[in-house]
This record gives structure tokens, C-alpha cells and sequence, in this order.
């Protein structure tokens, strides 16, 4: 069990898929510290939760004020688990969407899952540790339209890989933090339209 850190959900329980296998839940440790940083960019922010899992980070957004979340989760238990999550909370079904389906299937096929263009503000992403995701990620997500015009990305990884920003036309990367919590490591990047 997790418990929301902060806000409207604040310390209210989430319940996991047992296991390991199945969903890594970011610790109450990580998400505090990452939503202290973020403070403003989730008031009133849209925001898409990719890798969802059971929903830790999403909720955590729309607990501290996120206007509305897509939570996007390939594995149907882990989905049902995060379902449960929102409908236990009392999270009003016009707050958030939930798309079972593998992540780069919905961001190279952005319509095709009905999902809005160009609306995330902030975009959460927590893949398998072992993924190859990482590399690909700022690239993929740039091209799939769905981010707004400022938008911003934090990516949890393990804290021994390395993401490197793409080059792309008219568009500014900032890597605006890094930081390390034991094995893992946060990065928060800032897209904006030049």
C-alpha cells in the first residue's frame, strides 16, 4: 500500500498489484520531493501519466490540483487496480481517462486511441527500470503531438541511466532537474516552442 502525499487525496491509501512484476509504485519519499519541486506546474495543469501502474503519480497531480489526467497502462490488472484507486477515492469520472494500451503504440497513434492533441502540460513518465524506453523518450514524445507548446516531462528511471536531450527544430529542452533518491533518479525537462 501507497498513500497520496499531499492535497485534496492527502494520505489516503492506494492499493497496488502484489508483486514486483507487475508495477515498481514511486515511493511517498520520491513523489513528495518531486512534487515540491513542481508545485506550480500541476495546479490546473493537464496532465498525461504514462506507465501509470496503479496511478501513484497521476493521482498525486490531481490530488495537489491537476485539472484532468490520462493515465496511460498496457497491463489490464495493473489498469483495474487503478480504476478501483479513482473510483474509491471519489475522483469524478471527467477528471480522467484511462487508456489500456502499450505507450508507444498511443504516442505514435495519438487519434487512434482518442487522446486530445496538443493538450499535456505535464507528461509523467515512470517505465520498467529496464527498459529501453529512456532513449527514445524526449524524441517520442515531441513528435506524437500530444504535449502543449510548454510543456513539462519528468522521467523516473534507475539513477544509472543516462538521458540525453534530442536536437529538434524549433523546440528548446531544458533539462531543469536531476536528482538522485537512492537507486532511483528523477529528471524533470522543459519543452517550449521557439
Amino acid at each position: 500500500m501507497i498513500r497520496i502525499v499531499a492535497g485534496k487525496y492527502r494520505r489516503q491509501l492506494l492499493d497496488c498489484a502484489p508483486g514486483t512484476d507487475l508495477t515498481r509504485p514511486t515511493s511517498d519519499r520520491v513523489r513528495e520531493n518531486l512534487f515540491n519541486i513542481l508545485q506550480s506546474d500541476v495546479v490546473d495543469s493537464r496532465v498525461l501519466d504514462l506507465f501509470s501502474g496503479t496511478g501513484a503519480l497521476g493521482i498525486e497531480a490531481l490530488s495537489r490540483g491537476a485539472s484532468y489526467c490520462c493515465f496511460v497502462e498496457k497491463s489490464p490488472e495493473a489498469a483495474g487496480f487503478l480504476r478501483r484507486n479513482l473510483e474509491r477515492l471519489g475522483v469524478e469520472p471527467q477528471l480522467f481517462r484511462i487508456v489500456c494500451a502499450d505507450v508507444d503504440d498511443v504516442l505514435s497513434s495519438v487519434s487512434r486511441f482518442g487522446i486530445e492533441s496538443n493538450g499535456f502540460d505535464l507528461v509523467l513518465a515512470d517505465p520498467p527500470y529496464q527498459s529501453d524506453w529512456y532513449n527514445r523518450a524526449l524524441e517520442q514524445l515531441l513528435s506524437s503531438s500530444v504535449v502543449s507548446k510548454n510543456c513539462t516531462l519528468v522521467i523516473e528511471m534507475s539513477r544509472y541511466t543516462e538521458v540525453i536531450a534530442p536536437e529538434v527544430q524549433n523546440m528548446a529542452i531544458t533539462l531543469r532537474v536531476q536528482r538522485d533518491y537512492g537507486k532511483t533518479r528523477i529528471q524533470i525537462w522543459d519543452f517550449a516552442a521557439q
